[in-house]
């Protein structure tokens, strides 16, 4: 078909031609009808093979832009350190948008990387000490290693009686002002500007503090070096993580308020400068007591590392330690790199819910974030 109309075209251009070459003034008619026949013919081709059949377009698929909104937040519960987006920010992919406190992180993950490096160097020197050694030589690294073992036992009561002091001194020194009738079962939050609910459940956890507090002491006076220090370090860490709860709730509830008519503005402040001063100091105590409880296990560990046999046995157990604590590395800096949150894709912050010092619960979302999403548009075809 598209033959006989190219024929059909070249015959009305000669004509057309012939004509306008007797009467010029026919050129613009000539130019206006090529132009129309060319627009009516339909869009169909003729094969190689001359069989006539009409190619169609191929499918044509598209795609269009639709905008997610979802909510970011932390796996556990912190105090924010720095927020790097305001409300309306394009960020980026992998971008840093909060971040929270992460000094008692790092400084695990910091102990964890000596702690490895240093048994990394014990195995290599195992690896070029000879199976057997002399008998005065064993004798005097095995004392050696006893001795240090009960001086380390002596530091972990010393570290377990010092953090006492810094939880005591954090609900009885630094939250009391707040409470009223603190030595009695019925502790009351003084506060007006605060809900009926959040004084309830305060008043309550402070009664918890009180009962802890006395049977911590007693736990303490009992404790000697030969006592089961690494039970005895597990229990304090409890008593003080379940300190820090109480402070975590204590310091949610007085930034909560803004004013109230019990108390002036500077008496406010002051109550949440005290607040934050205790959870540090028992952030500090927590620090203390896992990086002693880790000496300790060293210290026992260089013990029995002694009694065993020289050569291939300690050089297995230093390998197995080795290992050991390069997964405990690994984990740390797992839990570090979660104490930043990062952009899921590239988007747009569509309303930040924390500042610098908010104290974030679990689940709890810090960040609307919005971000583009491909949606692929139903294929048409073109016949």
């Amino acid at each position: 078909m598209w033959t006989i109309k190219v024929l059909l075209l070249c015959a009305v251009c000669y004509n057309f031609v012939a004509v306008i070459a007797i009467y010029p003034r026919f050129m613009k008619l000539f130019v206006i009808g090529a132009s129309v026949l060319l627009a009516v013919m339909p869009v169909s081709f003729t094969s190689a093979a001359g069989s006539g059949a009409k190619v169609s377009t191929a499918p044509v698929s598209k795609t269009a832009k639709t905008f997610l909104g979802i909510q970011l937040a932390f796996e556990k519960m912190g105090t924010v350190s720095k927020v790097y987006v305001h409300t309306n920010d394009t960020v980026h992919k992998g971008q840093p948008l909060v971040e929270l406190d992460a000094s008692e992180a790092r400084a695990l993950l910091h102990q964890s990387e000596a702690d490895l490096a240093l048994e990394k160097i014990k195995f290599d020197q195992m690896q070029g000490t000879p199976e057997s050694g002399s008998a005065t030589s064993d004798s005097i690294r095995l004392n050696n290693a006893r001795d240090a073992l009960e001086n380390t036992k002596q530091s972990v009561i010393d570290v377990l009686e010092d953090g006492y002091t810094k939880a005591e001194d954090a609900v009885r020194n630094r939250t009391d002002q707040f409470f009223s009738n603190v030595k009695t079962m019925y502790p009351q939050v003084i506060l007006l500007g605060v809900d009926a609910n959040s004084r309830s459940i305060l008043s309550a956890k402070h009664i918890t503090m009180e009962s802890l507090f006395v049977s911590w002491k007693s736990f303490l006076d009992g404790l000697t070096a030969a006592s089961d220090l690494s039970a005895a370090m597990d229990t304090h860490i409890a008593n003080l993580l379940q300190v820090r709860d109480f402070l975590d709730s204590a310091s949610v509830m007085l930034n909560a308020v803004n004013s109230d008519p019990n108390v002036s503005a500077l008496t406010l402040r002051s109550w949440k400068t005290d607040v934050y001063t205790g959870r540090a100091n028992v952030n500090t105590a927590l620090k203390d007591t896992i990086a002693i409880k880790m000496k300790l296990r060293e210290a026992q560990t260089q013990v029995a590392l002694q009694e065993v046999n020289k050569g291939k046995n300690a050089s297995l157990l230093q390998q197995a330690r080795v290992e050991q604590a390069q997964a405990k590395k690994e984990l740390l800096q797992v839990a570090l790199n979660k104490m930043t949150l990062l952009a899921p894709a590239d988007g747009a912050i569509t309303k930040v819910l924390v500042s610098p010092g908010s104290v974030v619960k679990a689940i709890n979302p810090v960040v609307y974030f919005k971000f583009a999403r491909a949606v692929l548009i139903a294929p048409v075809t073109t016949p």
